[in-house]
């Protein structure tokens, strides 16, 4: 589809406050106020822009086409789907979850255990993946940061001696 040139040559035309401008204009308020009250909202237009968006665009026919395209634009956009997941099987677990809501299809007790082990197979390619980041860091030369778990105890040098403190913890758990 060709898009209107309304919507790929004008500046204010494909500004999303066009509306708001084009009702501004149709009110009587001058270039010079509009070009005030965009430049307060953030960016704006100079007035001499706005008044060859006015002069050019909002004459009868061409105010039509222009706003057929832009509604055309919006249905169309409405109607793309983008992937709610980037991970491919994740996409394809949750479509079949949608249809399986919708009653479109029925799935085998045998396809959704080969789902879940292939994506638990795909969880631990992401743990091993981590595991080979912090030993390249480590053979690098960098120390990585880990976090780790458990408990912390002073060790005084006289239980390292006599090794009393590693026969606790060991045995006493």
């Amino acid at each position: 589809m060709t898009l209107a040139p309304v919507l790929t040559n004008c500046h204010v035309c494909r500004d999303p406050r066009v509306e708001l401008i084009n009702s501004w204009m149709k009110a009587g308020v001058s270039d010079v106020e509009i070009a005030r009250r965009l430049k307060e909202g953030g960016d704006g237009y100079s007035r001499i822009t706005l008044g060859k968006h006015k002069r050019r665009h909002l004459m009868g026919e061409h105010e039509r086409q222009r706003k057929a395209a832009a509604d055309s634009l919006a249905k169309q956009a409405k109607t793309i789907k983008g992937p709610r997941k980037t991970n491919l099987l994740e996409m394809v677990r949750e479509i079949g979850i949608d249809s399986l809501a919708a009653g479109e299809i029925s799935v085998t007790l045998d396809q959704a255990i080969r789902a879940d082990v292939e994506l638990r197979k795909l969880a631990e390619k992401g743990a091993d993946r981590e595991m080979i980041l912090v030993l390249a860091q480590v053979l690098g030369g960098a120390t990585p940061v880990l976090a780790i778990e458990g408990e912390f105890r002073e060790v005084d040098e006289e239980a390292l001696e006599d090794g009393a403190m590693f026969a606790g913890l060991l045995g006493a758990g």
